[in-house]
């Protein structure tokens, strides 16, 4: 059935729910839109993306809220069929209260990139240079933003965090005598994929939102630690937290006498041309 829709009102259909994003109801606000009025036909087949929704919603007015916009500029209406008429006369109204409230065109350039990149850059025009009013946001639903906390007593710097970080929000600099491993909050998405893949169980992840830390690019640094030199060539060749898990397990096997641990100090090179060699001339003498 087709509605007349007031004056200044332009329908937007979306052909399923999962399209509706935070970046949608931002951007409507960025172009110039006084307000977004959403509207949910009461259906089963939509339960399943109805909370997803209203998380969705109650993030996008509470980011507005921060940056000094009116919230209440998004509204969401969950109608029935049968009452048409009476959704006409609501629209008629909301779009009346939504008109007289202030509104302004941020930019008319196009705001690219992927979808991370895309919502930082709508906050960051929003605020156009002012602070936020508050920076941690309340998401109320699923948290896609996260900080890294690293226990560095356990971390060995094996790579695997930085190697297989589906958003590369670690960074890893590699110098003549460290290694260091950084994060960047702009570019997590809170998936716990680092934390649940973790050896050492070294990673948790404490999921938030925050305006300054999603504004801030920089790299924070989780972890430096010195790579230990080669004890007979002087090459630098292994972490000092690798040394230490490797010391661990001979001693948990009793292999861990003073010469045993010492040839863990030589790097692969002279392990394979100076120490299997006498050990095998060893073996000859006992045969």
């Amino acid at each position: 059935r087709k509605l007349s829709l007031p004056l200044g009102v332009f329908p937007l259909e979306l052909p399923t729910l999962g399209l509706m994003s935070e970046n949608v109801l931002l951007s409507s606000i960025i172009y110039g839109a006084s307000g977004i009025i959403i509207l949910l036909p009461r259906n089963k087949n939509n339960l399943g993306y109805l909370h997803i929704l209203y998380h969705k919603v109650h993030a996008a007015k509470n980011i507005m809220k921060s940056v000094g916009l009116d919230p209440d500029r998004i509204i969401l209406i969950e109608f029935d069929e049968q009452d048409i008429e009476l959704l006409v006369e609501k629209l008629n109204e909301i779009s009346s209260d939504t008109r007289a409230k202030q509104s302004r065109v941020f930019t008319t350039e196009p705001i690219t990139g992927d979808r991370r990149s895309r919502f930082v850059s709508m906050i960051r025009t929003l605020l156009d240079g002012r602070r936020p009013i508050s920076d941690i946001i309340e998401y109320g639903g699923p948290i896609p933003f996260g900080e890294v906390v690293i226990d560095r007593e356990k971390c060995t710097l094996c790579e695997l965090c930085y190697n297989k970080c589906p958003a590369k929000a670690f960074t890893l600099v590699k110098e003549a005598d460290t290694v260091s491993l950084g994060f960047i909050y702009q570019k997590c998405i809170g998936c716990d994929f680092c934390s649940s893949i973790c050896p050492e169980n070294a990673i948790s992840l404490r999921k938030y939102l925050s305006i300054s830390r999603l504004l801030d690019d920089s790299v924070m640094i989780l972890v430096s630690q010195e790579i230990v030199k080669c004890l007979r060539c002087g090459r630098p060749f292994i972490t000092r937290g690798k040394l230490r898990k490797i010391e661990k397990i001979y001693e948990g096997i009793g292999a861990g006498n003073v010469d045993k641990l010492q040839s863990l100090k030589l790097c692969p090179e002279c392990k394979r041309t100076k120490v299997v060699p006498a050990e095998y001339d060893k073996w000859l003498i006992y045969r």
